[in-house]
């Protein structure tokens, strides 16, 4: 009977690693962000278009700004004991996956926050681009 049941039902055996990879998808968007930022905060130059730059230490605040979203991701998974990669082990704990939920939705809500914070922040601060 269990042999027989991955024939009949392919997507039991895919089942485990679409939500390892769907969970990962969250930290692969806080790293996303958080490269860019620290690129600006080193470099301290973020081109905004193509004639608008933000310069000096906007640039690093940008940086900042973007670089956030990551350590509050990976602090809140440590706090709430939840795996910040995801795990298909299940817990002894009844609330986990309520747990994990929150953690993520914070997540998602904290990277939106930031990018939409440093976006503003660069838009504000931009000037034109100097000619050479």
């Amino acid at each position: 009977m269990n042999d027989a049941l991955p024939v009949f039902f392919p997507f039991f055996i895919h089942h485990s690693s679409f939500i390892i990879s769907n969970v990962m998808g969250y930290f692969i968007v806080e790293v996303a962000l958080f490269i860019p930022g620290m690129l600006a905060l080193l470099i301290g130059n973020v081109p905004l278009t193509r004639r608008r730059v933000v310069r000096g230490s906007a640039a690093r605040l940008v940086g900042a700004v973007l670089m956030i979203p990551l350590p509050l991701y990976l602090f809140a998974c440590k706090r709430s004991h939840v795996p910040p990669l995801g795990s298909d082990q299940p817990s002894l704990d009844p609330l986990m996956p309520e747990t994990e939920g929150f953690a993520r939705l914070a997540a998602v809500m904290a990277a939106l926050a930031c990018l939409l914070a440093a976006t503003v922040l660069a838009i504000v601060t931009s000037e034109r681009r100097r000619r050479q």
